[in-house]
């Protein structure tokens, strides 16, 4: 038992608060209803668009600040922005072009909508999903035949732009634009896809916008997370968990392994790091 007790935790939502079946279990939701009965912060950290966030949150019983788009967006329960760092739209015709000349696939991410070209493994997804849903509260995807319109249409609002797959010519040639471009950087693995977003945009530094926004020190911050893009937040704040089905990085760059998403890995830590505390 230890007497450390975060006072804000952030969670990863795929391979984290949602189990193998997509779904949370009573219990995970249980353990998070009583952490924020007991005035602890509990809030999603996810690459997905605001909606696909907010909606897995609402149904986890969240109610606070959501982080989203790997950490480019973050905003008030109700949608009001805390802290927002687009990529630039030139960048973004840039990779087109790139996606065009090798024949590459391509999401945009932006305004809260999915856009894209043709059906993908994550337009599928949103089809399933939304079957779930109510119309009002559907995850937004637009299939378009023009992508550079739709830059165009959303200079001022694009959260990160994805290609896939990756050959290894392209992705030889992607990491040399990389290179040649300081405000971009990528997430993901290089080898079936790649998000890129704006310089300095990750789980991490959304967190802290979300720490700071509560006037909470990092010191007192619990990350859990999964994923090669959850090891930003992991290392930034005081206590990183990561999930007993994490990648090796992950769990490298944690404090501590959680059991897996399909032990209730996140409703143990919340056990052990405020139930205890408080008993």
């Amino acid at each position: 038992m230890t007497a450390w007790k975060p006072e804000l935790i952030a969670l990863d939502l795929d391979g984290t608060l949602l189990n193998s079946a997509r779904q949370i279990t009573p219990g995970t939701r249980t353990a998070i209803g009583q952490a924020r009965a007991s005035g602890v912060k509990v809030i999603p950290c996810s690459g997905r668009l605001f909606s696909g966030t907010r909606l897995v949150a609402m149904q986890a019983g969240m109610g606070d600040v959501i982080i989203c788009g790997n950490g480019a967006l973050v905003t008030t329960w109700q949608g009001e922005t805390i802290f927002a760092k687009m990529l630039n739209p030139s960048r973004c015709l840039e990779l087109l072009e790139f996606c065009e000349e090798y024949r590459l696939g391509s999401n945009l991410y932006a305004d809260d909508v999915l856009y894209t070209l043709i059906p993908n493994s994550v337009t599928k997804y949103y089809e399933q999903l939304n079957e779930q849903l109510a119309a009002d509260i559907h995850c937004s995807c637009r299939f378009v035949s023009d992508m550079r319109a739709a830059i165009e249409e959303n200079a001022e609002k694009i959260l990160k732009f994805e290609i896939f797959p990756l050959p290894d010519e392209p992705r030889r040639m992607l990491l040399d634009m990389l290179e040649r471009c300081p405000d971009m950087s990528e997430e993901g693995n290089l080898r079936t896809s790649v998000e890129l977003h704006a310089s300095g945009v990750n789980k991490g530094t959304g967190l802290a916008e979300a720490a700071r926004y509560f006037g909470i020190p990092m010191e007192n911050v619990m990350a859990i997370g999964d994923g090669e893009n959850d090891v930003t937040m992991l290392k930034m704040a005081g206590m990183g968990a990561a999930m007993g089905n994490a990648v090796s990085e992950a769990k490298a760059a944690a404090d501590i392994v959680l059991p897996s998403n399909n032990e209730d890995g996140v409703a143990w830590a919340i056990h052990q790091f405020v139930h205890e505390k408080e008993g």
